[in-house]
This record gives C-alpha cells, structure tokens and sequence, in this order.
C-alpha cells in the first residue's frame, strides 16, 4: 500500500511539475505575466460596459455623432470656425495615413501589438453585448 501512495505521489509530482512548464511557456508566448492580468481583466470590464452600453444607446449615439460632424463641417465651410485637421490625424495616431486602407492597416498593426488587450476587450465587449 505504501507503494501505491509513493507512486501516486510521484505521479501527481510530475504532472504538476509538466503543468507548470506548460503554464509558463503559454505566459512566455503570450506575453503575459502577473502583472498584466489586471490589465486585461479591466480592458474586460471596460469592453463589457461599451457592449452593454452600445447595444441600449447606439443609435442614440451614431445620430449625435453624425449631427456633431455635420454641425462642425458647416460650421468649418462658412468660416466661422477652422479645424485644423492636421492637428486631429496626429492626435489620433493616423497622421501620414492615405485613404482608408491606410487607417485599416494602422488598426490592424495596433490589434497586433496589443493582442492580449484587443481579445479581452472583445470577449467582454461581446458579453456586454448580448447582456444588454
């Protein structure tokens, strides 16, 4: 019987020990560590309030959007204020971006960067979504 406890402890040891390693190297691939857990559970968070929200509020939103951006361009075409687009396209990262290939390739290059993020932001922004 003593025997059988032994092995079965040996066993359990060397499954644990293969666990580890594969929980480690699956860390390393991802780049994940400890720390970065928190920042994914609140781009979590975050995308589930932004589905939660975009499905009770979004055509709400898009029709403020579109009244905002008609407003400003008239606004802009009778001279009374001057938008300095240039100014935008460096603030929003897009500056040196043609067209909308151009701004579809800049997106994916930052999906790819921050790949982790961009995936818990999607699983809670899909929660949130069918939540709501």
């Amino acid at each position: 019987m003593e025997n059988i406890t032994g092995s079965v402890k040996q066993t359990t040891k060397t499954f644990m020990e293969k666990l580890n390693t594969q929980y480690q190297l699956f860390v390393k691939k991802l780049d994940i560590d400890h720390i970065n857990w928190r920042e994914i559970g609140s781009y979590m968070v975050v995308g589930f309030v932004v589905g939660f929200l975009s499905k009770r509020y979004l055509r709400s939103l898009i029709l403020i959007a579109i009244i905002i951006v008609v407003a400003l361009k008239g606004l802009e075409y009778y001279h009374w204020i001057d938008i300095n687009w240039v100014q935008i396209q460096q603030v929003s990262g897009l500056h040196g971006v043609e067209g909308m290939q151009g701004a579809f390739d800049t997106m994916i290059a930052l999906v790819r960067n921050n790949l982790t993020v961009a995936i818990s932001s999607l699983i809670g922004f899909v929660i949130g979504y069918k939540i709501g």
